[in-house]
């Protein structure tokens, strides 16, 4: 049961990154490409965890795909 609420709330992280993602690209303080991987992190994080909520199955196939971009996220580490 935790596993599954991680994976909803994984959900909410990813799509709250698309705002923040836009937000540094529009700023001039900080550099546009940290914004663009802010955005591709959080449309990582929204397909890893309807792929693992609708279609299990999936779910490793998919991972392999999307370890990369989520290589600086919490999900990286053994820990979580």
């Amino acid at each position: 049961m935790h596993g599954q609420g991680i994976n909803v709330v994984e959900i909410f992280w990813g799509l709250w990154l698309f705002p923040f993602g836009m937000l540094v690209i529009r700023s001039g303080f900080i550099p546009r490409f940290l914004g663009v991987l802010l955005i591709l992190a959080g449309a990582t994080y929204v397909v890893d965890s309807f792929t693992t909520l609708l279609l299990p199955q999936y779910a490793p196939l998919i991972g392999k795909f999307l370890f990369l971009p989520e290589l600086g996220s919490c999900r990286s580490c053994s820990g979580c």
